[in-house]
């Protein structure tokens, strides 16, 4: 922690003073950051289609075995490796974001000294919290990555498609406000990564129908012809 910590504080003094605002700095830093997860991201985002792409056979297991949980649990790995699908791919990502935020928080306490030097619109200081438009930012750009990110719709996605907000609402009433402002640009960068997967994604899945349903065509051609 203290070789991140250092390095964040290198980083967002860097970004202040091409910057001039800690504000700026800290969604610098937090670009620089999902560029450096891009690769993880992108591997969670596949999962996650993979998952969404299972979502009606995983629904078939769950009724058919909803009353024997080892039968249940050994056809879905089955079904996860027969896809070569890892369901826990898409948890690293925001694993490794909370020794980074921890970091930044350590660095926001220490190294922000000046209120004048750590306003941003309407933020007077952004290592004291504020608890009002930044917790609501945080809870509304948290709802709509998991939105963006919701496998299926069943009522457990649902549930936690409102819990994890209002979870991070009451969090982040506590947050500093540089903090609050870093996840609410990561979950902004989030949503548009998600958005420009999914637009690549059904793309691709539409092109793979396409060839799929032109092998058919040949398939039968040839069936005729012999």
């Amino acid at each position: 922690m203290g070789a991140l910590s250092n390095g964040i504080r290198y980083l967002l003094e860097l970004f202040y003073e091409l910057s001039g605002n800690y504000g700026i700095a800290i969604i610098l830093l937090t670009i620089l950051v999902r560029l450096v997860l891009y690769p993880l991201t992108h591997k969670q985002l596949t999962a996650s289609a993979q998952m969404r792409k299972l979502s009606p056979l995983l629904n078939e297991i769950q009724q058919k075995y909803k009353d024997k949980p080892e039968e249940y649990q050994k056809k879905t790995m089955e079904l996860y490796q027969a896809h070569k699908v890892n369901p826990l791919s898409g948890c690293l990502p925001t694993l490794i974001q909370l020794p980074v935020m921890l970091a930044l928080y350590n660095v926001l306490m220490k190294q922000i000294t000046s209120a004048e030097a750590a306003s941003f619109l309407w933020v007077a200081d952004l290592s004291k919290p504020d608890r009002f438009i930044m917790p609501i930012l945080v809870a509304l750009t948290t709802f709509g990555q998991s939105k963006t990110m919701m496998i299926d719709q069943n009522a457990n996605s649902k549930m936690m498609l409102w819990m994890m907000p209002i979870f991070m609402l009451f969090m982040s009433y506590n947050f500093a406000a540089g903090l609050a402002l870093y996840w609410s640009v990561f979950n902004f960068l989030s949503m548009g990564q998600q958005y420009f997967f999914n637009l690549a994604w059904d793309k691709k899945e539409k092109q793979a129908e396409v060839q799929r349903e032109a092998k058919k065509v040949e398939s039968k051609k040839n069936r005729k012809n012999h």
